[in-house]
């Protein structure tokens, strides 16, 4: 089914802006880690911050579409449990 297909890759799509946010996350915590030994300065410290706030902000978004997506691939399959719907008396 290319409904189905087309839900699948946003899904996939959607969880690698997860993996890239929290990634983002990682390299802020490195970043102040390095100015706090010296290695780095207040520049790179509040840019990588900029960068992880806006990643923070594509997480919230990517969960929206996971969500989304979801529930999209439930409704074209016709997943009746997974949209809670009773099924056929």
């Amino acid at each position: 089914m290319v409904e189905a297909e087309g839900i699948t890759i946003a899904l996939d799509a959607a969880e690698r802006l997860t993996q890239a946010a929290a990634e983002e996350q990682r390299l802020r915590e490195g970043e102040r880690r390095r100015f706090t030994l010296g290695s780095s300065d207040f520049f790179l410290v509040n840019q990588r911050k900029e960068t992880a706030t806006d990643a923070q902000v594509q997480l919230i978004d990517a969960h929206a579409r996971i969500a989304a997506a979801h529930a999209e691939l439930a409704a074209a399959t016709a997943d009746r449990a997974a949209l809670g719907l009773k099924g056929p008396d």
